[in-house]
């Protein structure tokens, strides 16, 4: 039991002032995003994307090991869950009950991503860089609320990434003066769970950092090189049940990437000067990040080349248009990651800044609401169009979504719709909204830069869930169910004997079987489907089952026996030793 001395010790320590701290940025991100909370939400492509994406991996931890997305996304077994890593999304959708349906898991995942994005600044300015209790709770609302405005469009990927940002600045700051490496590796394990291309900028500005440091390195090198290393294998080892997956399927089917016009990278939301005026994100970013360059007298140099790359004050995206460049799809990501990466590292430096006793109050207030303003930026991203004659918010009717199914509609067309409510969801057509051709097997499309399956001819059929008979002839399917493991339907007419393709996207390698009436029958691969050489009658049922293969389940147990791992060695070196003696008295 605890004495009467040690609790009375507990509630005048500094322990308490962390857990009121933990728990003020809690309420800072309800309250921040208390609109999203309440009202019925507007989605837009992107958005629609990430909730489907939450959809087929909320429910069970596990579901996100299943190679074939069989739950979301025309639920016709695509595999964007393997190449849009759904690592720490599944952590954070899997934290929320199942009982609130899938439009509250989405309100409260924005929240979440809030707070963790919030939390990963606080923890490493607070018991990393040592910065006092005030210094860190303000910056990290200011990194957080900066974040979810500057990228509420990419909730479930690049945001997600942002996470990693200031593990990977601390792990560099340190890493020569401390063990910084196992940070970087645990912050480049986020971002590789998170999203690929934030991680390929991620990794690319670390090779380089690191390689002027070993330049200026004068002794010691070969520790140098040993932490580097060190590093490296911890962050291959962490990120396999990412990576792994993706070379297999790449090394065994024909993917189709996400298209894009050619065009797109010259000219697609690259970032003006007039733009970054009229954006107060990237004003009050610029201005931390001159303020931390006056207050230390430092600068990278070559993070703010990286910055201005994404905008045209460079000509270099109409010179290497089509060059392997060309794989970030769209410069001004560089600006984005640039200037986010720009302010860590300015956060770093000011967070240590003293702040006068009698000044605290008026810091305290003025962040605060300059947090609240940054903040209203977000709903106009979610704000429901209104009626003109009733006054009422438009929401999506069952009616919409059936149509929209049956005639075939794709692509950018939900702002024709109204904002969605949570019962709009009971209506499984709503996962046919959007049917992006994005990582589906190449020879299922006619066109290769199809953006949209609806949009493409062959590919049409497989997501109005019809089974094509010897080619041409389409027959429509009834029944039609799903679970994140298996596909079940029937035809709505007998077929005799003859090659029908189902309306399920197949990858080779994946462990796959095909049941009518739970009699297991065999299958082929053609035109990117699973296909059938049977017979089948207007009362038979077709299953389609998958199964997690060892080529997912051994990737992810190394995976997390190294982020555990990791995540031990972070505890241990910092916050275990710090607590020891508070503890110890109790």
């Amino acid at each position: 039991m605890f004495s009467k001395n040690s609790t009375h010790h507990f509630f005048q320590s500094e322990t308490l002032k962390e857990v009121y701290t933990f728990i003020g940025m809690l309420l800072f991100s309800f309250l921040l995003l208390n609109v999203l909370l309440i009202i019925p939400i507007r989605f837009n492509g992107d958005s629609f994307f990430h909730l489907s994406r939450m959809e087929s991996i909320h429910g069970n931890p596990l579901n996100f090991l299943y190679p074939q997305n069989f739950l979301s996304l025309g639920r016709i077994g695509g595999t964007t869950n393997i190449f849009y890593p759904v690592g720490v999304l599944n952590f954070i959708v899997n934290l929320i009950p199942t009982n609130i349906g899938i439009l509250g898991t989405y309100r409260l995942t924005v929240v979440l991503i809030l707070y963790i994005n919030i939390l990963s600044m606080y923890s490493v300015l607070r018991y990393f860089i040592k910065a006092p209790l005030l210094n860190s709770f303000l910056a990290s609302i200011l990194w957080g609320t900066l974040i979810i405005t500057f990228d509420i469009g990419t909730i479930g990927g690049e945001i997600l990434a942002k996470i990693a940002f200031p593990f990977v600045a601390v792990g560099l700051y340190y890493f020569k003066k401390r063990n910084g490496w196992i940070l970087l590796s645990f912050g480049l394990i986020l971002s590789i769970s998170s999203h690929i291309l934030t991680s390929l900028f991620l990794i690319v500005f670390t090779l380089l950092y690191l390689l002027v440091e070993f330049i200026k390195t004068k002794k010691n090198k070969l520790n140098f090189v040993v932490k580097g290393m060190k590093a490296a294998i911890a962050t291959v080892l962490g990120s396999q049940y990412i990576i792994f997956p993706m070379v297999m399927l790449y090394a065994n089917n024909k993917i189709n990437t996400p298209p894009q016009m050619a065009s797109a990278f010259v000219d697609y939301q690259l970032v003006y000067l007039s733009g970054i005026i009229t954006d107060p994100t990237f004003i009050v970013m610029a201005v931390f990040i001159i303020l931390s360059i006056i207050y230390e007298k430092k600068y990278s140099i070559g993070i703010l080349l990286f910055t201005l790359s994404g905008t045209t004050a460079f000509i270099w995206p109409y010179i290497f248009n089509h060059t392997i460049l060309n794989i970030i799809q769209f410069p001004y990501r560089l600006f984005n990651w640039g200037i986010c990466l720009a302010f860590v590292f300015a956060i770093i430096t000011l967070s240590r800044i003293q702040i006068p006793i009698q000044w605290k109050k008026v810091v305290t207030i003025s962040l605060l609401f300059l947090c609240f303003l940054l903040g209203t930026a977000i709903h106009k991203s979610f704000f429901s169009k209104v009626s003109n004659d009733t006054g009422y918010i438009l929401t999506i009717s069952k009616e919409d979504v059936i149509k929209s199914f049956q005639e075939g509609h794709d692509g950018q067309h939900l702002g024709e719709y109204g904002s969605f409510t949570g019962t709009i969801f009971n209506q499984p057509e709503v996962w046919s909204l959007m049917n992006y051709s994005d990582y589906s097997p190449s020879e299922g499309l006619n066109d290769p830069q199809t953006k949209f399956l609806f949009w493409d001819q062959k590919a049409k059929n497989i997501v109005a869930h019809r089974l094509t008979k010897n080619a041409n002839d389409n027959i429509p399917t009834t029944h039609f169910k799903t679970t994140a493991s298996e596909i079940s339907f029937r035809p709505t007419k007998s077929i005799s004997k003859s090659t029908i393709e189902l309306p399920v996207m197949g990858y080779k390698a994946n462990k796959v079987k095909v049941f009518i009436n739970h009699s297991e029958i065999p299958f082929t691969i053609q035109d990117g489907r699973i296909t059938i050489d049977a017979a089948v009658t207007a009362k038979d049922t077709v299953y389609i089952k998958q199964f997690i293969p060892l080529w997912r389940l051994i990737p992810f147990f190394v995976s997390t026996l190294t982020i555990v791992v990791l995540i031990f060695l972070i505890l241990r070196k910092h916050l275990f030793v710090k607590s020891q003696t508070f503890w110890s008295k109790l």
